[in-house]
């Protein structure tokens, strides 16, 4: 004979065995059903991440946790690459077979690079060019580029991140003004995002 128990809580159970001649022997056991705790994922998810983040889910018996990222099945841990939202569902079977779940919502966010420092940024200049300093903070990560309707815009330099830049005007011999906007562009990490431009106007 089975007895099922499936309640949470404490359950003395005691079995008797009856012998031929009325003889008896009995055994008595305490039985403890503890009630099945969600699973628990790290980091805190009610934080917002600008780097590359891994996830990490626990159950109480401390084996695998499974996984649904935005609707892709995968194990803990999981590693969050990219800006965005993600949605996770973490589940386990407790011992009776019984699903038990938890749902996490992560946010990554890209960090926006700052605005490259232009010297000089605008003003009157005799000649049809001139060469400046465009220069980012995070050069590492970043590059500068330059955009300018009714004049070029070229480095001095060998290095794509090379400060100095030469804005060169129209060449019809007249006074010409200039509007160039400077960014800070990302090279590989997904995890930052072009910078606002710094707009700078010239007379050349």
């Amino acid at each position: 004979q089975s007895v099922a128990i499936s309640q949470p809580g404490t359950t003395d159970v005691t079995i008797r065995y009856v012998f031929l001649g009325d003889q008896t022997s009995e055994a008595s056991f305490t039985y403890k059903v503890l009630a099945a705790a969600a699973p628990q994922c790290t980091p805190d998810p009610s934080n917002v991440y600008t780097v590359a983040t891994n996830v990490s889910c626990t159950n109480p018996r401390g084996d695998d946790v499974q996984l649904i990222v935005n609707g892709q099945l995968t194990m803990s841990p999981v590693a969050l690459l990219l800006p965005g939202v993600y949605t996770m569902e973490a589940y386990y079977q407790d011992d009776s077979g019984a699903n038990v779940s938890s749902t996490w919502v992560y946010e990554l966010k890209a960090v926006v690079l700052p605005s490259p420092t232009v010297v000089p940024c605008g003003g009157s200049y005799l000649g049809p060019s001139l060469v400046l300093s465009a220069c980012s903070s995070t050069d590492l990560i970043s590059t500068i580029v330059a955009y300018a309707s009714n004049a070029t815009v070229t480095s001095t330099g060998t290095d794509t991140r090379a400060c100095n830049v030469l804005v060169s005007a129209a060449s019809n011999g007249l006074p010409t003004n200039v509007q160039v906007a400077f960014f800070a562009q990302r090279l590989t990490n997904p995890m930052v995002s072009d910078s606002l431009p710094t707009v700078c106007s010239y007379s050349l």
